[in-house]
């Protein structure tokens, strides 16, 4: 059976796009993150600047600077 990934290219990065990934959701590893960090945002909570709502458009930062 042939591989039906499709080729993709992001700026400086490629990879494969492929339907016949397998779901990870109930992975224990996964999970146990997610309890997690559940966890801490209810008890710590969210930043207010993310729960504000902006009024303005987020501006693009330059192209050239990396992640």
């Amino acid at each position: 059976m042939k591989n039906k990934a499709a080729k993709i290219y992001l700026g400086n990065y490629k990879g494969q796009v492929s339907s016949e990934v397998k779901d990870r959701g109930n992975d224990p590893y996964f999970v146990k993150k997610a309890e997690g960090a559940f966890e801490t945002l209810n008890r710590v909570g969210l930043p207010k600047d993310l729960l504000e709502v902006r009024t303005e458009p987020i501006k693009k930062e330059d192209s050239n600077s990396s992640i």
